[in-house]
């Protein structure tokens, strides 16, 4: 029995001494449980604050990407202006370097026979036409008048020994095969042009072979009407548009390429037309463009730079900064106006 007791009282020393432990390490649970839950409570408070900053993130990142979008579009704007203005130089380039095939033979007609000069020195027209007749010569008012296909020949032949360049030629000593009266009747508001020119007789037949069945009318309207009456006539309006039932031309007068020469006018007088004081200069259209364009060509090397610079400034942007720096709007394309020289 006495055995039994101490047995007995052992294991209750023991379990008590357990109680003891669970209840140290209960306790240290719970101070570690209070701690964290103080922590979890200071992360949850803090929780609020870095949403608010994120959402900022976000929106500060969307703007800088729509920027750079705005900066890459305006970066292939100014690579497409960049490549028009190459072109256009290059366009520049190949006018002045070429030649002016007509001006050259008239400084050779001490070297060669049968030129007889420029077309606008040696046709006249009566005002108010002279418009009208440049458009209905077309590149023939820029031509040089020869005596025949064998001057004609030669002249070729000197141009292309020199290499200097190409031109037109009006060849006289044409027979005339067919006559004014033949063609239509016109309206009383039109006439024919060739009864405003007056030209040298080796000229007349070509000239009556350059503006045959050519009309001149008071204004568009007019030239349709006659057209439609009349589908073999061309018309041709005091500023110059051209329309037959085949072919049109016109359109504002402010082109590169329109045809800045005029011939001579003249006016009635007595037994027929004479020179009067106000002559239109016989300057070619290839003279008036070129003289333009050689004004032009420094302000067009000036834009392609500003593009190319605007590009490597583009380039040179660092991701992170592209709010930083705007290119600039591409400024307008100015067309280049032929003028006069």
């Amino acid at each position: 029995m006495r055995s039994r007791g101490e047995a007995a009282a052992a294991e209750i020393s023991r379990l008590t001494a357990a109680q003891q432990e669970a209840a140290e390490r209960a306790d240290q649970a719970s101070r570690a449980f209070t701690a964290l839950e103080t922590k979890v409570a200071g992360l949850d408070a803090g929780e609020h604050g870095l949403d608010a900053e994120h959402e900022a993130a976000v929106q500060t990142l969307d703007g800088i990407e729509r920027q750079q979008a705005e900066l890459r579009r305006q970066e292939q704007v100014a690579s497409q202006e960049r490549a028009a203005l190459a072109a256009r130089v290059e366009a520049l380039r190949v006018g002045l370097d070429g030649k002016d095939g007509s001006s050259a033979l008239l400084a050779a007609t001490d070297r060669l026979d049968g030129l007889l000069g420029s077309v606008a020195a040696l046709i006249k027209v009566q005002s108010p036409y002279e418009t009208a007749i440049a458009a209905a010569f077309g590149a023939a008012a820029d031509a040089v008048a020869v005596t025949g296909v064998p001057a004609a020949v030669d002249a070729f032949d000197h141009l292309k020994a020199e290499d200097l360049g190409r031109a037109g030629l009006l060849i006289g000593d044409l027979v005339e095969a067919e006559r004014v009266s033949e063609w239509p009747a016109l309206p009383a508001s039109a006439r024919y042009a060739i009864e405003v020119v007056d030209v040298p007789d080796t000229l007349a037949a070509s000239v009556q072979r350059i503006l045959r069945k050519v009309a001149l009318v008071e204004d568009l309207a007019a030239a349709q009407r006659l057209v439609a009456g009349l589908p073999d006539v061309v018309a041709v309006t005091p500023h110059g548009d051209v329309l037959s039932a085949h072919f049109a031309a016109g359109g504002s007068s402010a082109t590169p390429h329109s045809s800045s020469c005029s011939l001579p006018l003249t006016t009635p007088s007595g037994a027929g037309p004479k020179p009067v004081m106000h002559v239109i200069g016989s300057v070619s259209p290839r003279a008036s463009w070129m003289s333009s364009i050689v004004r032009q060509a420094p302000r067009s090397r000036s834009r392609l730079l500003d593009c190319m610079n605007l590009t490597r400034r583009w380039q040179r942007l660092p991701k992170n900064s592209a709010s930083s720096a705007r290119l600039p709007a591409p400024r307008t394309q100015r067309p280049i106006v032929s003028g006069t020289r």
